[in-house]
């Protein structure tokens, strides 16, 4: 107990610390931002008035994405995190060799990112690179190895996350893992989540529909998580695009 209300003390001195140093420049930013023409901006302004916590670094350290995304070998070479929002999880990989480059459309996010990037050393910021951009506007010169999506899925109409993949194929190698991540049943829910799992087997239905192959996929009932690798399957195999319509109503 002594340890455990330690440890909390020094959580709590952390954000303190972090909140002097960063607040100042994240209001800058966000509020900045807030009057471009996104509307994926607003999100952010609701984090900082509601969560702002979830905006400093020290938040993350010890999030249960971190270890799960290392310990499932997925995310090697060159990799593409997709939806990557402020991009603090990127600067935890990235603190542990991964060499990631974020694609958000929300400016707001992309700055904040950017923000947090300059105050990491310098060889933590040459495996790290952040974009404001469309997929479908994304051309890098070259093709990235593997891909992280985490908290995307489930946002993403079944349309529109065919789109989704059909950019994913051009830009990720044929052999590209993507290590996903999403909620499990109705936890985590948000206005914008159309899609809910209730099994792996229809998380595992909505992957093939949209062109994914499951590798492994697998239920964190402690963080109320699927955690899955799959890959992207090729336009020369044949996929099943006979989704079932009652898997596409939103359950609530």
């Amino acid at each position: 107990m002594i340890t455990s209300y330690a440890t909390g003390l020094k959580d709590n001195a952390a954000f303190f610390f972090e909140k002097l140093s960063h607040e100042k420049a994240l209001r800058r930013i966000i509020l900045d931002n807030c009057t471009k023409e996104n509307d994926y901006n607003a999100i952010w302004i609701n984090r900082w008035e509601t969560y702002r916590v979830a905006l400093y670094p020290h938040f993350w350290e010890n999030h249960f994405h971190i270890p799960t995304i290392l310990n499932s070998k997925a995310l090697t070479g060159k990799v593409l995190d997709f939806g990557c929002g402020s991009g603090h999880i990127d600067f935890i990989l990235a603190k542990n060799g991964l060499d990631i480059h974020g694609i958000d459309l929300s400016t707001t996010a992309i700055d904040i990112a950017n923000y947090f990037r300059s105050h990491q050393t310098q060889a933590v910021q040459k495996r790290l690179h952040f974009t404001a951009t469309d997929i479908k506007d994304f051309d890098p010169a070259f093709k990235f190895d593997s891909c992280l999506m985490t908290d995307i899925l489930e946002h993403l109409p079944l349309e529109i996350a065919i789109e989704i993949v059909n950019h994913l194929r051009r830009l990720l190698t044929e052999d590209a893992k993507i290590f996903v991540s999403l909620p499990f049943e109705k936890y985590y829910n948000h206005p914008t989540r159309c899609n809910f799992f209730y099994s792996l087997e229809e998380f595992r239905t909505f992957c093939t529909a949209i062109g994914l192959k499951v590798t492994h996929a697998q239920v964190d009932e402690k963080n109320h998580t699927i955690d899955a690798v799959v890959s992207i399957v090729q336009k020369e195999e044949a996929f099943d695009l006979n989704y079932p319509p009652e898997i596409m109503q939103v359950r609530q």
